[in-house]
């Protein structure tokens, strides 16, 4: 039997499935959707039945070679060859998810890169004249490239790449995390990235192939990006659907006959993205008001969050932040040997002018941009907006919330996002400078305020060690020396005298006294630490450590000892009676030191 035959991998659910529902409208000839679990195929093609859609299914699971090989003999067979060949299949790990990242490399590439090698291995032979191939890849690919190092890129983007090489390149990326050296030999931290960098490069190496040795066949093979979609593997906030998603694969399956282009380009939103892989033109030509959005939630996983994506020196690197009043600003930060990115600034405005872009040069023209809001008060403004309309208040609850914020710390400090970025804002003076423009402004008393206002410190606090988070933090600052760190740095600049000072002579100090004593809070406290024996653990450590000797010494030699006991005990008064408690007022804080009867 001959007649036309389309067959779309992975598409028991989400975007396959979704293909494979228009082909079976559009497509003129027997649609196969396939699967590598026979039962939820045999459920997808049911559910389609009871829409009045008509599928075919073929057992497929394309990380098993001999799956492979005999589907390409039964299509062989049963209809001389395939028509359109759509592949969809493939994974994503989580971004929660803890595996190490070498299993997480190996398992991505297998069935992203390797796996669909070869189902093109063996059903590239058996496509007709006149047939379609498409690869489902993504525009983190090109991102993930612009990662890369100046070498990798280079190999990725020749015109004389071969297969070969490529395989090898592959092959390396996943060797070089078994040893967690993949960072010293240009590759970025993401197997989902590398594996799409692959796919859309061997679609590349494939399409000038069949040019070369079926000239006259007429077919065409593309890789495309079906943008964020809601499914199993996205994720629930992205702004596609599936049907959305199966738009562009569907285009180039269906492209008419005695087409010549698309033919090995990258596709986005049925547009050809300008170079493919050769320039940072893919988000050029999307539709910005979605787009953007998805780019930035692949780029920063979860939404909405602050984050800083660091890679080689000398490499793109891209900040973005997201405000809540859905304004973007995204800020590309290109190497002085960088192609600047090909962008319609005039059709990006027409389209979402609540976006907001800025592109600039290095990091001193984006710390000169952080200046100049400051210093214009811009800033500031925002800041008092957003606590106004109490949007501020709103995300941080929906963050807690969805454990949104719990994910986004555990993820920084994983990858030592965190440790870094709090190093180079102490090695640039620029924690300093924040901090003292806070106090100067007043800021930070403010924000204070607010805060124990709404209880939104004491909710935290209790949130925090309900989880074990504080606990953990204080290990982990300890266990790295960064507390004792700190703690020398705000000693040797005087900031830490400065504070003090600045909170008893606001009174600052005292009120938050009597608020944790009235409350209970400083009470609970103390108990919680001796019970974990967390109060002794800090007192030997400060003792073992020499801290606790000095401390008393530069206190003693400032003054503020002295200074302390005449402001919390006056001359004439050692101890009180309070409620059947004698309270020694010669003890640094108010402590009880002894019950003695009524």
């Amino acid at each position: 039997m001959s007649s036309r035959v389309a067959v779309v991998t992975g598409s028991n659910k989400g975007i396959g499935l979704a293909i494979v529902r228009d082909l079976c409208k559009k497509f003129p000839g027997v649609v196969y959707l396939t699967a590598r679990d026979v039962g939820r195929g045999g459920e997808a093609v049911a559910s389609l039945s009871s829409e009045g859609v008509t599928a075919m299914f073929h057992q497929l699971d394309i990380n098993d070679l001999s799956s492979i090989t005999a589907a390409a003999a039964y299509f062989k067979d049963k209809y001389g060859g395939v028509d359109v060949l759509v592949n969809n299949a493939g994974i994503a790990f989580k971004v929660a998810d803890d595996a190490p990242f070498a299993v997480q490399a190996d398992v991505t590439l297998k069935t992203n890169f390797f796996a669909t090698r070869d189902m093109l291995t063996h059903f590239l032979p058996i496509i007709k004249a006149g047939g379609r191939v498409v690869n489902v890849s993504s525009f983190v690919g090109v991102r993930t490239l612009n990662m890369c190092s100046a070498a990798l890129q280079q190999r990725f983007r020749s015109d004389d790449i071969t297969e070969d090489e490529l395989v090898t390149l592959m092959q390396q990326f996943v060797d070089k995390t078994k040893t967690a050296e993949h960072k010293q030999a240009g590759w970025p931290e993401t197997a989902y990235g590398v594996s799409k960098t692959g796919l859309t490069t061997l679609s590349m190496i494939l399409a000038r192939r069949l040019s070369k040795e079926r000239p006259n066949d007429g077919i065409l093979l593309n890789a495309c990006c079906p943008g964020w979609v809601r499914t199993d593997m996205a994720g629930p906030k992205a702004p596609k659907s599936p049907e959305e998603g199966a738009v562009t694969p569907v285009y180039l399956s269906l492209l008419p006959a005695g087409a010549t282009d698309p033919h090995g380009k990258f596709v986005s939103d049925k547009e050809v993205q300008a170079d493919g892989l050769k320039g940072c033109g893919g988000l050029s030509r999307m539709d910005f008001c979605s787009r953007l959005r998805w780019f930035i939630e692949w780029t920063f996983p979860p939404a909405g969050s602050l984050s800083i994506c660091q890679t080689l020196e000398r490499q793109p690197l891209i900040r973005c932040s997201v405000p809540l009043n859905r304004q973007v600003v995204l800020y590309l930060y290109l190497s002085v040997d960088s192609a600047a990115p090909v962008f319609p600034w005039e059709r990006f405005n027409n389209l979402a002018p609540d976006l907001r872009l800025a592109t600039v040069t290095s990091r001193t023209s984006v710390e000169r941009e952080e200046t100049r809001r400051r210093g214009t008060g811009e800033e500031e403004e925002e800041v008092k907006r957003r606590r106004g309309t109490g949007e501020e208040e709103e995300e941080v609850k929906r963050r807690r919330g969805t454990g949104e914020e719990e994910e986004e710390v555990k993820r920084r400090r994983g990858t030592g996002e965190e440790e870094e970025e709090v190093k180079r804002r102490r090695g640039t003076g620029e924690e300093e400078e924040e901090v003292k423009r806070r106090r100067g402004t007043g800021e930070e008393e403010e924000e204070v305020k607010r805060r124990r206002g709404t209880g939104e410190e004491e909710e935290e606090v209790k949130r925090r060690r309900g989880t074990g988070e504080e606990e953990e933090e204080v290990k982990r600052r300890r266990g790295t020396g960064e507390e004792e760190e700190e703690v020398k740095r705000r000693r040797g600049t005087g900031e830490e005298e400065e504070e003090v000072k600045r909170r008893r002579g606001t009174g600052e100090e005292e009120g938050e006294v009597k608020r944790r004593r009235g409350t209970g809070e400083e009470e609970e406290e103390v108990k919680r630490r001796r019970g974990t024996g967390e109060e002794e653990e800090e007192v030997k450590r400060r003792r073992g450590t020499g801290e606790e000797e000095e401390e008393v010494k530069r206190r003693r030699g400032t003054g503020e000892e002295e200074e302390e006991q005449t402001h919390i005990n006056p001359p004439h008064v050692t101890s009180v009676r309070a409620g059947g408690d004698i309270v020694d007022f010669r003890e640094r804080q108010y402590q009880t030191t002894r019950t003695v009867a009524a």
